[in-house]
Parts: structure tokens; C-alpha cells; sequence
């Protein structure tokens, strides 16, 4: 009776862990993408400091990956005004009254469309007479920002480039270099550019704005680019046992479709304690080929196929392992503290995995929730304070396989935009199989531990 009740309970666990996932993603499936963590933060926050041209910077590059959002459209549209780039701002204000079924964003950009053209008429003469005189400044620069209100980046592109063969020292324009090459899709040319200008300006808003640059440009040159690599590697210090684990997972991806991905991947999961008669984790070796799919901006499924040698067991098989994963970030944390950037920032990471594992003929599911408190001290370093609940269970009912923890932590980060993220943090673990269970170990009891470690997590172009 007490062995169907434990088998019974934790099925209860495993399907609760599947529903909250599937509710989740339904209630919140496009609130948050990767791609777009902060630049919808980092636009209204230049808007709001009067930098209107690196806000329309970001406000395009949203636009790219939300086309369906007319807010943004009327937005730009007012800045577009802002910077008197008129022609720019009826497109966007045009392109509103098609699109949107927003009465008041209809009627909002009808408005400004009519003031656009009577201001049209109205300064006719003056800004023939603007042009007229900027011809006459220095050549080159003024061609590049006429190409540029004339919407030519190409043309703008060759004459900003001539300008700094004899103006190393015009940081602006490279800047202005770096925008253009980013809005072409050139990410490697607009990372260079960037990485100049953090290195060679004397202005802390351009040094600002390069390094906030470089490290979304970073994510996009990985994102687009038809091969990458993606590295995650934890290691850590468990106190209660005395035992260090270590988990590394890498893929080399090729990117087939735009959310389509076949590659290679590698699976090591270690620890210095387990022993065949004291499993304290699964420890395998395991390699091979994967496929993936991107369903939406937080659901993915994966497929892998590979060989893999189970070190506890001394055994050796191909295995295959289906996994569907969600995540979620509530709230914007700043990657990058800057002169006029908040230092503190709330938000809440929510992740789930399904999946099956044929080594072990095993089906298991995990739910975690962290609620973070970010403090950035200076660059891309910050302090993280944080909550954190999860729960793990399995088909098997493996007693080190079924259990909830519940914790507190910090994180740390030093200012180098890829260095690993240090970690400390005490949890309290309760097992959900015990000793009248069927596969009760007999090695693991309810404990308050402390875990101490590094988290390396990277993704890179190839």
C-alpha cells in the first residue's frame, strides 16, 4: 500500500509539472524573447534622455522581430518627427492607418500625418536654403547625412567610411558607422565598429552606448549566423555531501531553416562521490547527433541521438533523448551599467524540461521559479539576490531523482562581458521518496546544504 501510494504521488508531481509548464506558455508565450531582452528598455530610456537617434536605433531593430506591434510603429513615427526626418515619420504614421484595428492609433497618426504636411508647406523655402548651406561644410560628412535622409544607407556607408580614412579620431562617426552596418545586417563590421569606439572615445555617452552595443550585437552575430556554438558548463560544491559536481553540455549548431537546427552535441555529467552501491547522481559520458527546433521564443523541442557510457553501471549503449523545454523572464534587467543607467533592477526567470531518457528508460520533469534582485556595480558586473523553488521527479521514482528545494542565493559577476558567473547558495532539499519506497537507496536524507561554484554559459557565431 505505501509503495502505490509513493508511485501515485509522484505521477501527481509529474503531471503538475507538465500543466503548469503548458498554462504558463499559453497565458505567457510572447511576453518575453531573447533576441529582445532590453532593447525596448534601451529605447525609452534614450528617448527619455533626449537621445532620440539612439532610441530610434532600438525602436527599428524591436521591429524587426515584432512587426505586429503598431505602438512601436507610431512610436518611431514620432521620433522620426522629433529628429525632422519627416519623410521617415509618414511612413511610419502611413503605415499605422493601414494596419492597425486601434481606432485611437488610427486617428492619432491621421493627426500627425495633416501637421506634417502643412509644416511641409510652411518650410518649403527654408530647408531648401538648409541644404544649400550644408553643401558647403565638409563634403563628405555632409553627403553621408543627406544619403541618410534620403533613406540610402549604402551611399551613407561610403561616404562615412572616406571621412574616417582621414578622421581616425571622429568616434561619432564610427558610431554612426556601426548603426549603419547593424541596420544592414552586417553584425561582424558593426561589432568592429562598436568595439572601436569603446576603445578610442573620450565621450562616455559613445563609450557608453558602443559597450551597451557590443553585447546584443555579440547575441546577434551568434543568432544569425548559419553555425554556432553553445557552451553550458556548472560546477559545484556541495556541502551536506562533501561532493563536487560537474555538468557540460556543448552543441554545434547549423542552422537549417530560420528555427530549424540539426548538429552535434556533447552530455558529461560528473561528481567525485557516487559509487555503483552510493548513486548520489546519474555520471555519464554521452556524445552524438541532435536536432532542434525553435517552436516560439520561449517552447523548444530537441531530439538527440548519440552513444553514451554510463559510468556507474559500466555500461555502454546508443541512446536517444527527446526534450521539450520552457523558459521565461518577467522584467528587463540591464546588462550594462552606464552614467545614466538605474542600478537596480526585479525580475523573475521561470524554466520547465520534459523529457524522455532511453539509457535510463526513464521519463523525468523539473519546474524552477527565481525571483532576482539584480544590483549593477559598474560595466557588466552586478550582484544577484535571489529565491529560488524547484521540483524534480521521475517515471522510475528514484529516490535521488524526486525532490523539491527551496533556497536563497547571490550570484556575481566581474566586468568582462563573457566571464563566468560566480555563485553561492543554501538550499533546503526534501526527498518525496522514502524509505518505504521500491527504489529507496537508503543513501539520502532530508538536508540544508551549501553549494558554491561558477555557471559558464555561452553562445557563439562560428
Amino acid at each position: 500500500m505505501g509503495v502505490n501510494l509513493k508511485i501515485n504521488s509522484i505521477k501527481k508531481h509529474i503531471i503538475l509539472i507538465i500543466l503548469i509548464t503548458i498554462v504558463f506558455f499559453l497565458k505567457t508565450g510572447d511576453i518575453y524573447s531573447q533576441t529582445v531582452d532590453n532593447r525596448l528598455d534601451l529605447a525609452y530610456s534614450y528617448l527619455n534622455e533626449g537621445k532620440v537617434d539612439l532610441a530610434i536605433y532600438y525602436f527599428e531593430d524591436y521591429i524587426k522581430d515584432n512587426p505586429s506591434e503598431m505602438r512601436i510603429y507610431l512610436q518611431l513615427g514620432y521620433a522620426y518627427k522629433q529628429t525632422n526626418q519627416l519623410q521617415k515619420a509618414k511612413q511610419y504614421f502611413n503605415y499605422v492607418i493601414k494596419n492597425s484595428t486601434d481606432s485611437n492609433e488610427i486617428n492619432l497618426a491621421s493627426l500627425e500625418i495633416g501637421y506634417i504636411e502643412q509644416a511641409e508647406k510652411q518650410e518649403n523655402k527654408k530647408n531648401e536654403v538648409t541644404v544649400v548651406k550644408e553643401q558647403t561644410g565638409d563634403d563628405l560628412l555632409n553627403e553621408g547625412y543627406e544619403y541618410l535622409k534620403r533613406g540610402d544607407n549604402k551611399k551613407a556607408l561610403e561616404s562615412f567610411e572616406k571621412y574616417i580614412k582621414t578622421h581616425p579620431e571622429a568616434t561619432k562617426i564610427y558610431l554612426q558607422l556601426a548603426y549603419l552596418y547593424d541596420k544592414e545586417k552586417r553584425y561582424t563590421k558593426a561589432l568592429d565598429y562598436f568595439d572601436y569606439v569603446a576603445s578610442h572615445s573620450n565621450d562616455i555617452d559613445e563609450i557608453d552606448a558602443a559597450k551597451k552595443s557590443l553585447y546584443i550585437e555579440k547575441q546577434m552575430i551568434a543568432f544569425t549566423s548559419p553555425s554556432s556554438l553553445d557552451l553550458y558548463f556548472y560546477n559545484g560544491y556541495d556541502s551536506y555531501y562533501e561532493n563536487y559536481i560537474s555538468n557540460f553540455v556543448g552543441h554545434i549548431n547549423f542552422r537549417v531553416l530560420k528555427n530549424f537546427y540539426l548538429g552535434f552535441y556533447g552530455d558529461i555529467y560528473m561528481d567525485s562521490k557516487s559509487k555503483k552501491d552510493y548513486i548520489l547522481n546519474d555520471r555519464f559520458v554521452e556524445g552524438g547527433g541532435f536536432m532542434k527546433l525553435r517552436l516560439s521564443d520561449n517552447f523548444n523541442f530537441e531530439f538527440r541521438l548519440g552513444y553514451v557510457h554510463e559510468i556507474d553501471f559500466e555500461k555502454n549503449s546508443v541512446n536517444f533523448k527527446p526534450m521539450l523545454t520552457y523558459g521565461n523572464r518577467f522584467g528587463n534587467p540591464a546588462f550594462y551599467l552606464g552614467r545614466s543607467t538605474k542600478t537596480e533592477y526585479f525580475y523573475l526567470d521561470l524554466y520547465s524540461v520534459e523529457l524522455y531518457d532511453y539509457k535510463f528508460k526513464n521519463l523525468f520533469g523539473q519546474f524552477q521559479l527565481k525571483e532576482v534582485l539584480r544590483y549593477m556595480t559598474g560595466g557588466y558586473s552586478y550582484f544577484e539576490f535571489y529565491l529560488v523553488q524547484m521540483l524534480q521527479a521521475d517515471s522510475r521514482q528514484l529516490d535521488y531523482n524526486n525532490y523539491s528545494e527551496f533556497g536563497v542565493g547571490v550570484t556575481f559577476k566581474p566586468n568582462l562581458i563573457n566571464f563566468p558567473t560566480l555563485f553561492v547558495e543554501g538550499t533546503n532539499r526534501l526527498y518525496l521518496i522514502g524509505e518505504d519506497g521500491k527504489y529507496f537507496s537508503g543513501n539520502l536524507k532530508n538536508n540544508f546544504t551549501l553549494k558554491a561554484g561558477f555557471i559558464i554559459n555561452f553562445n557563439f557565431g562560428l
